[in-house]
């Protein structure tokens, strides 16, 4: 976004490219309670998508009242601490499999249990957000 403005785009052109550049991204939005969104993003692997990802700070996220993106993975074994961590640090979510060797190993971590939860817990998770 930052850098669209600084190549002359008005603030709300660089917001409709950074929301046009990551709906592919993100499959599902919904709204909570508060009026802040959460967006789920269902792929089999993140692969290189958390690059692209990673670029969004909690700034933007915040400027577009998007409170966190949620991502359900089934095929986790690319999923590296750093991933993790560095899009954890942004409002990104992780639900895995509850017996997924990633979701084990990271559930009591100190620094990236916050950011993963087990896939058992995004419905009531998702009620929670909206009522």
């Amino acid at each position: 976004v930052m850098l669209d403005i600084q190549n002359g785009k008005t603030p709300e052109e660089a917001a409709k490219n950074w929301i046009k550049d990551h709906q592919k991204e993100v499959d599902k939005w919904f709204k909570c309670k508060d009026g802040w969104v959460i967006g789920i993003s269902c792929k089999r692997t993140l692969r290189e998508r958390w690059k692209q990802l990673s670029q969004a700070d909690r700034g933007t996220l915040s400027h577009f009242k998007i409170r966190e993106i949620w991502h359900i993975t089934t095929f986790d074994t690319d999923l590296s601490d750093d991933k993790i961590v560095r899009l954890g640090e942004q409002n990104h979510i992780f639900y895995l499999m509850d017996e997924s060797e990633v979701y084990c190993k990271c559930k009591d971590h100190k620094g990236m249990s916050s950011y993963v939860r087990p896939l058992s817990v995004l419905i009531s998770n998702i009620r929670e957000q909206i009522s």
